[in-house]
């Protein structure tokens, strides 16, 4: 009964320490923008590269005050791909690039909410060449965390910079706008405070930054791309699993040499 006792043990431990397979959903956005008599076209391309497929998905683009969300789409199988186009009408008041967020809201198959976040760009009457640009940075968050978004100023002038952080749900930031003045060749670093709403622990998101300044009558427009990685959260059984293992094989053979050593002492009394 006790090695039975033993056994039973290491294998509570066994099933402890391990884990269970689950399905990941994996959207693939692309975007491309194109300038119309309308305003502007966003054709929108989402690839499913996860295992389990996405439900109730909805794309909302914004670009400067204008908004727009597409109709629903009830399912997106593993493999399947989604293509659409979003139109926009933001009217900007000068020449110049321009950014459009895309972010797409879909559902896992218990129900949760997650986000994919992308972007593209489109050139108003003429393009320009930015010369206020950041170098991407990747944050290890865990509740929050300050990104500090390094800019540098290359050209000879200085510049009134709006730097714009552009976010997927799961994170926020209490102010995602600041307004700064770089001067000529100056470098500076900007922080934020960002804060874990909903991420999942082991995940990565995009964290976007927007740099606009306007030079000559004409908008300027850079794009940093960040990451913010999610510090995983590991179950005690996980962490400390090969020493449980140990320490249940170990009980398990005191136990069972208690039980032969017992066994030894009443043989000779059964044979009196």
């Amino acid at each position: 009964m006790t090695g039975r006792l033993a056994v039973g043990l290491l294998l509570t431990f066994l099933w402890l320490s391990s884990e269970a397979a689950a399905g990941f959903i994996s959207l693939q956005t692309t975007v491309t923008c194109a300038v119309t008599e309308r305003g502007v076209k966003a054709e929108v391309s989402i690839l499913n590269l996860g295992d389990e497929a996405a439900t109730d998905l909805r794309v909302e683009a914004r670009c400067l005050d204008v908004s727009r969300v597409s109709p629903a789409r009830r399912r997106l199988e593993p493999g399947e791909t989604w293509e659409l186009s979003i139109g926009l009408d933001p009217r900007p008041d000068r020449p110049g690039a321009y950014p459009v967020q895309i972010l797409v809201d879909f559902h896992d198959h218990k129900g949760r909410l997650y986000t994919a976040l992308s972007y593209s760009s489109f050139a108003y009457e003429e393009g320009t060449t930015p010369m206020v640009f950041s170098e991407p940075v990747v944050l290890e968050l865990k509740d929050k965390k300050r990104l500090t978004v390094p800019l540098i100023n290359k050209d000879q002038a200085p510049h009134e910079v709006r730097l714009r952080l552009v976010l997927p749900r799961e994170l926020a930031a209490a102010a995602p706008e600041q307004r700064l003045r770089l001067e000529a060749g100056e470098r500076r670093e900007v922080s934020f405070e960002l804060e874990n709403r909903s991420a999942l622990p082991g995940a990565s998101y995009p964290v976007l930054a927007f740099i606009q300044y306007q030079s000559h009558g004409r908008n300027h427009l850079a794009v940093s791309e960040n990451q913010a990685r999610v510090a995983r959260f590991e179950p005690f059984f996980k962490r400390y699993r090969f020493h449980l293992l140990v320490a249940a094989g170990l009980l398990m053979l005191a136990v069972l040499g208690l039980e032969l050593d017992q066994r030894r002492r009443l043989k000779p009394e059964q044979g009196d």
